[in-house]
């Protein structure tokens, strides 16, 4: 397995802990990301999951070398949205958790803030993979 699968694998496991609405009691969060990371985390699924029966992606043929960089290009762009879409429910979980704090709810903040944790966990392992990809 070489590092950017590794690394793509880490994205994968730290979304499918996710649903870790469930760990933290945050009943809305496995909706939220599921309609919107979805997409991206099946993308990726499909990648890892591709034919290799030697472990080693083969040389590339010349003619094929732009469809690669095709398709390296809509996974950037995948990953990127990914990102902007984390990021986005990680600021909501904060200001709900701020909210919350806010007015003395203690428990459901600790609640927020246990999901924006989680979430940050997933925004870090897409931007670690594409760093090393």
């Amino acid at each position: 397995m070489t590092d950017a699968e590794a690394q793509l694998h880490a994205v994968v496991n730290a979304w499918e802990a996710l649903p870790g609405g469930r760990q933290c009691g945050v009943k809305n969060v496995e909706s939220w990301l599921a309609r919107d990371m979805a997409p991206a985390i099946n993308s990726i699924r499909g990648f890892l999951q591709r034919p290799r029966p030697d472990g080693v992606l083969p040389p590339c043929p010349p003619d094929q070398s732009a469809r690669i960089a095709e398709l390296a290009e809509a996974r950037n762009k995948a990953l990127e949205e990914a990102v902007t879409i984390v990021r986005q429910h990680e600021r909501n979980s904060e200001e709900n958790m701020n909210l919350l704090r806010a007015n003395k709810d203690y428990g459901r903040a600790k609640k927020a803030e246990c999901e924006a944790d989680a979430l940050r966990a997933v925004a870090a392992a897409i931007r670690a993979m594409k760093r090393n990809t």
